[in-house]
């Protein structure tokens, strides 16, 4: 099994060099309870944070020239596609909402109405507005990231049957994923967390 399809490998490595600005995530949870990959991550004294949950995160990426660009992670879906892996990874010219339906109030007070045109029209729109605007059209903004920070590798972990992704910073920023496809989706910033990801499940392989 893959941990993640060839296709979307290209993306990872494509973020290699480049910053995050924020990340959108529909029908976030925040608590510090996750489903954990693997039974020897649970245990006393154990210090996890929160855990940020959702079906998929979308992460505005800005590259070394300050072009800027979406990728849409997300768990492998729950049913027999092939080809399929269970950590997925895509790029759109606007942020995927998951069909989560977009709640356009906000733009509509600050514009007087809707954006409109054309699928990819409609879709710099939306991005130009998020620049200056914290409001996500109904979608929770995460910004835990700097600019200054670049990312410098990625690591993929098979915990079959799911996946584990830890992503490092040039600050020393870490961070990690873990995808259990089409029911949990996590991201956590605790070392302990990125710690019992590298002990515990197979490390399939580095991008950098």
């Amino acid at each position: 099994m893959k941990t993640v399809l060839s296709g979307h490998k290209a993306l990872l490595q494509k973020m290699i060099g480049c910053s995050i600005r924020f990340g959108l995530m529909p029908n976030l949870r925040v608590d510090s309870g996750g489903c954990l990959p693997d039974d020897k991550l649970y245990g006393e004294n154990k210090d996890y944070q929160s855990f940020y949950a959702s079906h998929l995160l979308n992460l505005r990426m800005k590259d070394r020239r300050g072009k800027q660009f979406w990728i849409t992670l997300a768990p492998g879906p729950d049913s027999p596609i092939e080809p399929w892996a269970p950590f997925w990874v895509n790029s759109t010219l606007g942020f995927d909402d998951g069909g989560v339906q977009k709640d356009y109030s906000f733009y509509v007070s600050s514009r007087g109405e809707k954006p409109s045109g054309n699928e990819d029209e409609i879709a710099l729109l939306e991005n130009e507005f998020l620049n200056t605007h914290a409001f996500g059209f109904g979608l929770n903004r995460i910004s835990k990231w700097f600019d200054e920070e670049k990312i410098i590798q990625i690591e993929l972990y098979d915990c079959a049957p799911y996946a584990a992704c830890i992503i490092k910073h040039d600050s020393g920023k870490e961070w990690c994923i873990y995808a259990e496809y089409d029911f949990a989706f996590w991201i956590n910033f605790s070392k302990e967390m990125i710690n019992g990801i590298r002990e515990t499940c197979d490390l399939d392989e580095v991008i950098n």
